[in-house]
């Protein structure tokens, strides 16, 4: 049995408005709420579902990040921590895994 995201892709990596479904055993509950921002990391390559389009399975080697949202980045005390974040997102948008 499982469960699937189909969260919205935002322009830090992948193409902007895409839509991918992620697949998620449903043992492993992700408590991921809606409107919030995700790094989701994982293994390399995608399956198709019954319908042809593209579907990533997250186990337990995924790495599921809650973003920031803007307004802590700005607080003191996040600031490092989200600029490190940002420099890593953009660094593995440019490098992948040679980041």
């Amino acid at each position: 049995v499982t469960d699937s995201i189909n969260p919205e892709i935002v322009p830090q990596v992948k193409n902007f408005n895409e839509i991918r479904r992620f697949v998620v055993r449903a043992a492993c509950r992700t408590r991921l709420v809606t409107g919030q921002e995700y790094l989701l990391m994982g293994r390399d390559g995608e399956t198709r579902d019954a319908e042809g389009r593209p579907q990533y399975l997250m186990d337990m080697n995924s790495w599921i990040e809650e973003l920031p949202k803007p307004q802590s980045c700005r607080a003191t005390q996040h600031r490092n921590t989200c600029s490190q974040l940002q420099s890593f997102i953009s660094s593995f948008a440019v490098s992948g895994c040679r980041v």
